[in-house]
């Protein structure tokens, strides 16, 4: 049987499957990493990632930056963050992570802990479990931000052709779900 292979899309709780991955110590799951070609590793593995909403995982990335340089960086904003990638440009799922292929398995991002021990399951993975729950920014009370309405619209705008994807491939995931219970 292939081994299932995470693909890690950035904002998504990879870093908690990650760790999940190695307490396993199993040859049925491997870290795929950061990688955007999903087609390349079809043959090899059963592949699994993370959906999320893309408005969600931009404020989660800013965040996240925040995080990382806010000593360097005092008083990045939201909007520096929107200049920032407007001039940098957004790879979400469409343009990146799922340009060739989209994963054999989806997993919410809202349900992780649930859809991954579920997986594990599906596949007879031992596992105990549980997810470790790492990166929350949002526990960081110093990293609240809520964007302005301007900036909300102008996040909308860079993430409107994902949020389209994701919300076709969340339905379908929901449709799945649905019709297997």
């Amino acid at each position: 049987m292939r081994a299932i292979g995470y693909i890690h899309v950035p904002k998504t709780g990879g870093l908690s499957v990650r760790m999940s991955i190695n307490a396993l110590k199993s040859q049925q799951v491997k870290y795929l990493g950061h990688r955007p070609n999903c087609e390349n590793f079809e043959r090899e593995y059963i592949t699994v990632a993370v959906l999320r909403n893309p408005y969600d995982i931009f404020l989660s990335g800013y965040r996240f930056y925040r995080s990382m340089y806010v000593d360097n960086l005092p008083g990045y904003s939201i909007q520096d963050h929107i200049d920032k990638i407007t001039i940098k440009g957004f790879d979400g799922y469409r343009n990146k992570w799922f340009k060739y292929k989209q994963p054999q398995h989806l997993i919410m991002f809202e349900s992780l802990q649930h859809d991954w021990i579920e997986l594990l399951r599906m596949y007879d993975i031992p596992h105990d479990n549980q997810l470790p729950h790492l990166h929350n920014t949002m526990c960081d009370k110093s990293l609240e931000s809520v964007p302005t309405t301007c900036e909300s619209e102008q996040i909308k705008s860079i993430v409107a052709n994902d949020v389209k994807y994701y919300n076709k491939l969340s339905n379908d995931y929901i449709h799945k779900k649905g019709s297997t219970t």
